[in-house]
């Protein structure tokens, strides 16, 4: 399993030579399944989030050990 946060056209800041990184963008993509989740909000930055916008107006979360 391979997961990068950058698309297939950004990959050149990673292998300096064009010819490199279409070789390495050929491996991976051959015979794969992409999963595109990049519109996706993840789960950890929706409850900071609302982590911080609790702060926010005052209202804070309470506290487990309470």
């Amino acid at each position: 399993m391979l997961t990068t946060n950058l698309v297939f056209s950004e990959w050149q800041r990673i292998f300096k030579d064009p010819m490199t990184t279409l070789a390495a963008i050929d491996r991976v993509v051959h015979h794969s399944v992409i999963l595109d989740m990049m519109s996706e909000e993840s789960y950890r930055a929706e409850v900071a989030n609302q982590h911080h916008l609790s702060e926010e107006t005052g209202s804070g979360l309470l506290n487990r050990n309470q």
